[in-house]
């Protein structure tokens, strides 16, 4: 009876609700002849989803409702079917007079999966609508025994042990609130309703909204008593060091229960192996040896549930994001105790809180301290640290297995936070490492320009806001010249003469094995021409060049072998009418590549000879042909299946993933 007036509840507002929202939007014509709610065209099992369903208005066209500022509308066409997998809402101007429909829509599409809201302005009251959606989102019965019991008995199954009630919805695992305006309040109603012993929702991004500390407390709470968040984003939430504090100590708890609860099946697990060999002894005919011991092994009752089984699919926190949290040392502190016994951390963000060397000293501790921690992300962007404090940091991850990505930019860690960086490249697999606005100079880049000459898993270097001359141009130049692996490089705002970026130019276009995708800082077509590339590059944008240098390279070898690379004394300049530069060589470090393998910079009229050939092969096109190149933004950042404009995906009965149409 509670149920089912639950159900009439949310029936009757629903059924009230809905019709008015196709008229929210005044740019919207008004139906001339609109008809009334006609039969659902599809049988909905749910008493919601059946009162979800009318008609759509004649003088609504397909191409309206495609477009952006009527996607609310579109949402109520479509939302009845139930077939919805994805929902992405992100920046159309939404309040919380749209939450109603949103929450219609989860509770009518078990299938849901990710749902984005990010910059709108639902606020608390908005929020606390979609947290209830999910929480109802799985209502109903859920067979937990081999009997299944008619729908006569569904009464009677209250309390029964072959069903209990099932809460959340069932699908729903991408949450993003991101800048909606969400206080404590709207907070408090995510973490008690949707977040709390709920399984299935993984990640909840509320970064840049108004969460204070009672809010942060509310999500502590709800860790500790088990959920499946892996990845919370609180980053630009004033949530201050008590509740960074408690958000730490409820993490801290819930991994220490999930280990110890590992530990406990892998005993009984052992105790159970050790009692089968006793018993095969015992049948084996070596009862002198093994005696009654076999009865005092004591595996537990078989039957019963262990603790790690309890836990009911709850996961362990592996993505913190808080930087901008206001959390300063105390916060900090919190962390790094949380750090000592944790086991499932792979993410960290502590960017812009007002850190010192001080701060990080604490946290090294932790890091070195627990070597089983698989941290592969750390971020401390925006703080106030030294060389002082980036010397223990780098200490602490020496010869780290899981580490690769550090970003410490912003900050004021000068030639000696770069020396130490350029050396830790030796002994960790880093992938990712970003020292902008630093205020390095031509001893720190020279140490690193060497590393990564003779690096190999290093992608993405970031040294913008740091002025680089012409002498740190040409230790660039160098390593861009031998490196084989860096696929992102940007150099924006470093104060690059025209002799400089001729440099690093010339170190890109003579690398035969170039690997480079994304480079910013100056237009790369103009400054190739300049080396005596073709002219039509001077429009070209730096990912058509970049693309055009590995073809050209690939196309080489193809035709003549790789044959390509000379000695590192091999001039850079690839202009005969221009000024002949050397390739510095930082340290007199000697090159990694063995006898038998060419590496380094080609002879300029080598690499002329082949942009040439290159250019030519691919005729007045090339520009156009080269457009294809894939975009700087993470392949995570888009959908691979669909166009970026649309907003909703479906999946139809067959399981293909679409856009639903309007028209079904």
């Amino acid at each position: 009876q509670e149920i089912e007036s639950t159900h009439n509840s949310f029936k009757s507002v629903l059924t009230n609700a809905l019709p008015l929202d196709i008229h929210r939007n005044n740019n919207i014509p008004d139906a001339d002849g609109l008809e009334e709610n006609k039969a659902a065209e599809v049988a909905f099992s749910t008493p919601v989803a059946a009162a979800l369903t009318r008609q759509r208005p004649k003088s609504l066209s397909k191409e309206l409702l495609r477009s952006p500022e009527h996607t609310v509308e579109r949402l109520s066409y479509v939302l009845g079917r139930g077939t919805l997998v994805m929902i992405n809402f992100s920046q159309r101007n939404l309040s919380f007079g749209d939450a109603e429909l949103i929450r219609s829509a989860i509770i009518a599409n078990p299938q849901l999966g990710v749902l984005k809201l990010g910059y709108n302005n639902l606020g608390d009251t908005g929020t606390s609508l979609i947290a209830s959606a999910i929480n109802f989102g799985g209502d109903g019965f859920e067979e937990t025994d081999k009997v299944k019991l008619g729908e006569s008995d569904e009464s009677k199954c209250k309390g029964a042990d072959s069903f209990h009630r099932r809460q959340h919805h069932p699908s729903l695992s991408v949450l993003d609130l991101g800048f909606n305006n969400i206080g404590d309040r709207g907070c408090f109603s995510l973490a008690t309703l949707a977040v709390s012993r709920n399984s299935t929702l993984s990640t909840l991004y509320l970064s840049g909204n108004a969460v204070g500390e009672q809010g942060a407390l509310a999500l502590a709470d709800a860790v500790a008593g088990g959920c499946g968040l892996t990845s919370l984003h609180l980053t630009a939430n004033r949530v201050g060091a008590p509740g960074v504090k408690g958000l730490m100590r409820s993490i801290a708890e819930f991994d220490v229960i999930v280990q110890m609860a590992q530990q406990d099946r892998e005993n009984r697990m052992a105790l159970e192996e050790e009692k089968k060999r006793r018993l095969a002894m015992m049948n084996a005919g070596s009862i002198d040896a093994v005696g009654n011991d076999v009865t005092n092994l004591d595996c537990g009752d078989e039957s019963e549930l262990d603790d790690l089984a309890r836990l009911n699919g709850f996961n362990c926190m592996e993505e913190l994001y808080l930087g901008g949290t206001n959390m300063g040392s105390t916060g900090c502190l919190s962390v790094s105790n949380m750090l000592l016994t944790n086991l499932s951390l792979r993410v960290l963000c502590l960017s812009d809180n007002g850190l010192n060397d001080q701060d990080l000293s604490l946290f090294s501790q932790s890091i070195s301290r627990n070597r089983q921690l698989p941290i592969e992300t750390l971020r401390f962007s925006f703080n106030r640290l030294t060389c002082v404090g980036v010397e223990t940091l780098m200490n602490a991850i020496w010869e780290s297995k899981t580490l690769r990505e550090i970003k410490l930019d912003n900050n004021q860690i000068r030639d000696r936070g770069a020396q130490l960086a350029a050396v830790v490249l030796t002994s960790v697999d880093l992938e990712v490492l970003d020292l902008g606005f630093n205020r390095l100079t031509i001893v720190g880049v020279k140490a690193l320009m060497k590393s990564l000459a003779e690096n190999s898993s290093l992608n993405t270097l970031t040294l913008s806001g740091n002025v680089l001359d012409t002498n740190a141009s040409k230790a660039v130049s160098y390593a861009l010249a031998y490196n084989r692996t860096i696929q992102k490089l940007f150099v924006d705002h470093c104060s690059l003469s025209y002799a400089a970026q001729r440099h690093i130019a010339a170190g890109i276009v003579s690398n035969s094995n170039l690997a480079l995708r994304v480079m910013s800082g100056f237009p790369l077509g103009a400054i190739s021409v300049t080396l005596g590339l073709p002219a039509a590059m001077e429009h070209w944008t730096n990912e058509q060049v970049l693309k055009f240098i590995r073809v050209m390279w690939d196309r080489h070898r193809h035709e003549n072998g790789p044959t390509l690379a000379l000695s590192k004394e091999s001039s850079l300049s690839l202009s005969t009418s221009g000024v002949s530069e050397s390739s510095p060589n930082p340290g007199g470090a000697k090159s990694p590549a063995k006898t038998d393998e060419k590496v380094g910079p080609s002879d300029p009229a080598t690499v002329v000879a082949a942009a040439m050939s290159a250019f030519t092969a691919l005729g007045d096109t090339a520009g156009t042909l080269l457009t294809t190149e894939e975009p700087q933004r993470a392949i995570s950042e888009t959908s691979p299946i669909v166009s970026s404009d649309a907003v909703m995906l479906e999946k139809t009965p067959s399981g293909t993933i679409r856009v639903p149409p309007l028209d079904d």
